[in-house]
């Protein structure tokens, strides 16, 4: 639709193009530019690319590049119980305001869920650490303190931590949405597992994966890939003081009524 001399793309324009895997996209605004019959609409904060030939209009919206500002993606609401997996990077990249800003996002969206809800927490360098074990969250000052004691140490078995995260949740009851929130700001280099292992295992599970990548040298390609192949939404952090916003945003999310 037209607004004033510019063009708002929304995700009812989007319809059906979004793909399953896809939720409601944020309205942007673009700036247009026109080459023969092919209109190109950028945006600074999502990318889009429009192809328009007649009446056909082609369009994808790369949520990722929103997450570029900050901006959290939105996650799927479950009407059922959830249960919920944390993995967090405590490598010895994330020391000082990553991890504690780490912490404080995990806890928040510990507060997010219900009383019958489930978490668990895995930290993980190089070992692979089972911080707290699946619990019901009346037992939240458990799973705090639980966070709080995390360290930093080590380098990134990304992959195998993820694996122990699906693991955890692949026995909870039937009924509960399987959840996990993947947290990095590198690159896997220390994993015995692949990734494609790690992605099997979460489909086969039925495990979501909500990614976070962390900084300008996160892997966030891959992290992408996670998010889209396990119907997860993807979450990029220039800076850790972003951390808090995900997380909660994430966690309140996880109830609410999907569209």
């Amino acid at each position: 639709m037209k607004e004033k001399g510019r063009i708002v793309i929304s995700s009812t324009d989007l319809g059906a193009s979004a793909g399953p895997s896809r939720l409601p996209r944020p309205t942007s605004e673009a700036k247009v530019f026109t080459v023969g019959n092919i209109l190109l609409l950028i945006s600074a904060a999502v990318t889009l690319a429009v192809l328009v030939s007649g009446a056909t209009w082609l369009a994808r919206v790369e949520q990722a590049e929103a997450a570029a500002t900050g901006t959290p993606g939105v996650a799927p609401g479950f009407t059922g119980p959830v249960s919920a997996c944390l993995v967090i990077d405590r490598s010895g990249s994330m020391a000082g305001a990553p991890l504690a800003d780490a912490r404080e996002g995990a806890k928040d969206f510990i507060r997010c869920l219900k009383s019958d809800d489930e978490a668990a927490v895995v930290d993980f360098g190089k070992d692979i650490h089972v911080a707290s074990p699946r619990q019901q969250i009346g037992n939240g000052s458990s799973l705090a303190a639980a966070i709080d004691a995390i360290q930093c140490n080590g380098s990134t078995a990304l992959w195998d931590a993820g694996i122990e995260g699906v693991d955890i949740l692949s026995s909870a009851a039937e009924g509960r949405t399987r959840v996990m929130v993947l947290l990095t700001d590198g690159m896997n280099n220390a994993s015995v597992n692949s990734v494609e292992t790690l992605i099997d295992k979460a489909k086969k599970a039925k495990v979501v994966i909500h990614t976070v990548a962390l900084g300008p040298s996160a892997d966030r390609n891959t992290l992408k890939r996670i998010a889209d192949e396990t119907s997860g939404v993807y979450n990029r952090a220039q800076s850790s003081s972003q951390l808090r916003g995900i997380y909660q945003n994430l966690g309140k999310q996880m109830h609410k009524a999907s569209p």
